[in-house]
């Protein structure tokens, strides 16, 4: 099954930012969050699971980077 926090994230994303997220089953505890194939956020190198505001305020970052809102 699906982490609780993992599907909580994916709707804060879509209520948040209007972007669709895919949860994707791992293995061994890994929880990575990819952006058109760039890493957001890796549960492996951090040692912790997200915050959710911290990965909404990365996705906001990136989008100005790429010169989105």
């Amino acid at each position: 099954k699906l982490s609780s926090p993992g599907l909580q994230l994916a709707a804060e994303i879509k209520q948040q930012r209007g972007v669709d997220s895919t949860l994707t089953r791992g293995s061994g505890g890994e929880f990575e969050i990819t952006v058109d194939g760039k890493l957001v956020f890796s549960k492996k190198k951090a040692g912790r699971f997200p915050d959710i505001g911290e990965v909404l305020a990365q996705l906001q970052r990136d989008a100005a980077l790429d010169g989105g809102a």
